[in-house]
């Protein structure tokens, strides 16, 4: 997104555990047919709990979102392009000097310039007037979710699966051994 969140370094790691917890609340769900109904979910402490840690990751992202667009109008008042670039993964390292001149210190010839995803949707947010504040955070959200855990969500989904149909299990448990032996 072009912006760190710094979770892993923070002493209150809250985001962190809210989006462990709302992984854990989705896994619970799913594991409780009869939780399946919007009707019987809602009335559940779950639905409590999930709400309270859905808040706080929104509250995050929302604060993401507002501390880029306050780094793009200050760079935009220091004549320095508003957007983010990144280069092989790193930011463009484009700052204003004291005499408000721009320095850019990591672009090197011939590289393709990619700016952050955040700049793009706030470009895009800025420059069409159909796209509202609303889109740009159920977008920012969609990336935030979509980039955590999804290797520990597709694994344990498969060994479900796995779990759910014992003659896959066999073949699997077969085949393990002929590879790996006893």
């Amino acid at each position: 997104m072009g912006t760190e969140i710094n979770a892993q370094l923070n002493n209150s790691p809250e985001f962190v555990t809210a989006l462990r917890n709302l992984s854990e609340a989705v896994l619970y769900r799913f594991y409780k047919p009869w939780l399946y109904p919007d009707f019987v979910y809602n009335m559940t402490s779950a639905k409590t709990a999930f709400n309270k840690d859905l808040e706080v990751v929104h509250d995050v992202i929302l604060k993401v979102i507002q501390s880029k667009k306050l780094k793009r109008s200050q760079n935009k008042s220091n004549g320095v392009n508003g957007s983010s670039v990144i280069t092989n993964g790193k930011s463009n390292g484009v700052h204003a000097t004291s005499n408000g001149n721009s320095v850019n210190n990591n672009l090197a010839f011939g590289q393709k310039k990619k700016s952050a995803f955040l700049d793009l949707l706030l470009d895009y947010t800025e420059h069409d007037g159909s796209y509202s504040e609303q889109s740009l955070i159920d977008e920012v959200n969609t990336f935030m979710f979509a980039g955590h855990d999804t290797t520990t969500s597709a694994i344990n989904f498969a060994l479900h699966a796995i779990m759910k149909n014992p003659e896959v299990q066999e073949k699997a448990m077969n085949e393990i051994e002929e590879v790996f032996g006893d």
